[in-house]
C-alpha cells in the first residue's frame, strides 16, 4: 500500500502540474477493538452455538486525492488497506482459519461533472465506485434502503460506518438553496452474492424548515439479472433438483433474488426548534427515524417443509407471506452531550422477521446454494426435539454511539450495544455468515482511534 499510495503521490502530482489541476491530498487511519460479550455463532458443520467474550478488532490505512481539474469537474482518487483478523482461530476439518490477511480495496474512484453555478449546481453526474450514504444522521442501524438483501431479508451494518460502497452511476440534484435533493443511481451489485446485476434507485429529501425534513427512496434491487441461472432460484417442484423439498403450490415458480424495496425517514431538531442555545452541541437532541419495505411482493404459496426424521405435512413454514414481517424500523435519538462529546447517539430497531429467522446470509454467499431462502434452523428447532438451538431469537437491537474530536485529527468512537456482526473468516466458503448477535442477552462493546490529514 505504501508503493501503491507513493505512486499515486507522485502520478497524481505530476499530472496535476501539467494541467494546473488543484490538487488536495487526504488521509487516514484507525485501530479498532472490542468484544462480542455474548453471542452466538455457526461452525462449519452447521451447528450453532454460544460464544462469549470474542475479542474483534482492525486497523486500516487509507490514502487518497481529490483532484478538482476545473470548476465543473472533480476527480476523487483513494485506496485503503486493511489487516482483518478471522474468527474462529482455529483450524476446524484441516480448515486453516487462524490467519490473519492483509485487504487492499479501492476505497473511492469516482468523476463528477456539475452543472449550473459552480458553488451551487442543481446537478451533478457521477460515475465510479463510491461510498455513499443517504441519512446524515445514522450512526450505526438504519441506512436500509443500500444495507440489506431481500427475499431472504437481511440486514448488514459494520462498526463506525454507516453506509455503503456502490459501483455505478448516479445523477444527484440540487433545488430551492438546496433544500430539496434527490439521487437517481444505476449500481452494480458488489456487496452480496449474486453480484454484478444492475439495481435502480431513486432517493429524495426536502427539507420542510430548518430543524424538519423528510426522505424516501425506492430501489429496484437486481432489476437486470447479469446471470440468468443466478436471477432466480432453481424451480422448486423440479424432480431433479436435490432442493425439490422447497415447492410451491404453483405449477412452476420461482422466489427471485430480485424485488423492490422502499424507505421513508423523517427528522426533527429539537436543538434548533428550542433556538440553539449555547449550552447544547450542535448534534444534540435530534430525533430521527427510518423505515424500510424489504420486498413489495408476498409469496404466499412458497412453503418451506422442514427435513425431521418425523416428518409430517404440518411441519413447515411460509416465511414470505406477511409484508409487515419484511419492514425494520430504526428510531434514534442524540442525546445532549452538552459539547463534552460531538455526538452521543441512541438508536432502537426493530425487526420481526429476526423473531422467526436469524439475521443471516445463508445460502446466499455460497455459490453451491443459489437459494433465495431464510436460515431456518431456529425454526426447526422449536418443532424438533433432537434440536437444540442455543438461544431464542429476537427481533430487537440497538445503540449507544459516541464520539469525540479530541484535536485536529484525532478521533475516540465507542459504541456499546445489539447491532449486526457477521462473523469474518476464511470459512466463509463452508459456513455462509450469520450475524453473530442473535439473542435478547447477546451485546458488544468497541472503541475505535481514528487519526487523518
Amino acid at each position: 500500500i505504501l508503493v501503491f499510495s507513493l505512486l499515486l503521490l507522485i502520478g497524481a502530482t505530476q499530472a496535476a502540474e501539467q494541467k494546473n489541476v488543484d490538487l488536495n491530498h487526504w488521509g487516514y487511519g484507525y485501530y479498532y477493538f472490542g468484544q462480542i460479550m455474548e453471542g452466538a455463532y455457526r461452525n462449519p458443520n452447521g451447528d450453532s452455538k454460544t460464544v462469549s467474550h470474542v475479542w474483534d478488532q482492525e486497523t486500516a490505512l487509507g490514502y487518497g486525492v481529490t483532484a478538482v481539474v476545473n470548476e465543473r469537474n472533480i476527480v476523487t482518487l483513494a485506496s485503503e488497506i486493511k489487516l482483518l483478523h478471522s474468527f474462529p482461530q482455529r483450524k476446524i476439518d484441516n480448515f486453516n482459519a487462524n490467519d490473519h490477511s492483509f485487504n487492499v480495496i479501492i476505497y473511492h474512484a469516482e468523476g463528477v461533472r456539475s452543472f449550473g453555478d459552480p458553488e451551487n449546481p442543481y446537478l451533478e453526474l457521477g460515475v465510479g465506485y463510491w461510498p455513499y450514504k443517504y441519512n446524515k444522521d445514522v450512526r450505526n442501524l438504519g441506512e436500509y434502503l443500500f444495507r440489506s438483501e431481500i427475499y431472504a431479508p437481511t440486514l448488514i451494518n459494520y462498526f463506525d460506518f454507516p453506509r455503503v460502497h456502490v459501483l455505478g452511476f448516479r445523477a444527484s440534484g440540487h433545488f430551492w438553496n438546496n433544500r430539496i435533493n434527490t439521487d437517481v443511481l444505476l449500481t452494480s451489485e458488489v456487496q452480496t452474492f449474486p453480484e454484478k446485476d444492475l439495481t435502480l434507485s431513486w432517493l429524495g429529501s426536502v427539507d420542510v424548515t430548518n430543524y424538519l425534513q423528510f426522505g424516501a427512496g425506492i430501489s429496484f434491487s437486481r432489476l437486470i439479472s447479469m446471470d440468468e441461472n443466478r436471477q432466480d432460484s432453481i424451480p422448486f417442484n423440479a424432480p431433479e433438483n436435490e432442493y425439490n423439498r422447497y415447492i410451491t403450490g404453483q405449477d412452476t415458480a420461482y422466489v427471485p433474488f430480485s424485488g423492490t424495496k422502499l424507505m421513508a425517514r423523517a427528522a426533527l431538531d429539537i436543538r434548533k426548534l428550542l433556538g440553539s442555545p449555547d449550552i447544547l452541541g450542535e448534534n444534540d437532541l435530534k430525533v430521527y427515524t427510518e423505515l424500510a419495505v424489504l420486498g413489495t411482493k408476498n409469496y404466499p404459496d412458497f412453503v418451506i417443509p422442514l427435513p425431521f426424521r418425523s416428518f409430517s405435512p404440518t411441519d413447515s413454514i411460509k416465511p414470505y407471506t406477511k409484508l409487515s414481517e419484511r419492514i425494520p424500523i430504526m428510531v434514534g435519538i442524540n442525546l445532549p452531550a452538552f459539547r463534552i462529546l460531538d455526538v452521543l447517539s441512541f438508536e432502537f430497531e426493530y425487526f420481526k422477521f429476526n423473531e422467526y429467522y436469524s439475521n443471516s446470509l445463508m445460502y446466499r454467499n455460497t455459490e453451491t446454494y443459489p437459494l433465495p431462502i431464510p436460515d431456518t434452523e431456529y425454526q426447526q428447532s422449536k418443532l424438533d426435539t433432537a434440536s437444540n438451538y442455543p438461544v431464542d431469537l429476537s427481533p430487537y437491537k440497538w445503540s449507544l454511539y459516541g464520539k469525540k474530536t479530541v484535536s485536529d485529527c484525532f478521533d475516540l468512537i465507542g459504541m456499546v450495544g445489539r447491532d449486526h456482526v457477521f462473523t469474518r473468516s476464511k470459512q466463509i466458503s463452508t459456513s455462509s455468515p450469520q450475524d453473530m448477535i442473535l439473542g435478547a442477552g447477546h451485546w458488544r462493546w468497541m472503541f475505535k482511534v481514528m487519526f487523518r490529514i
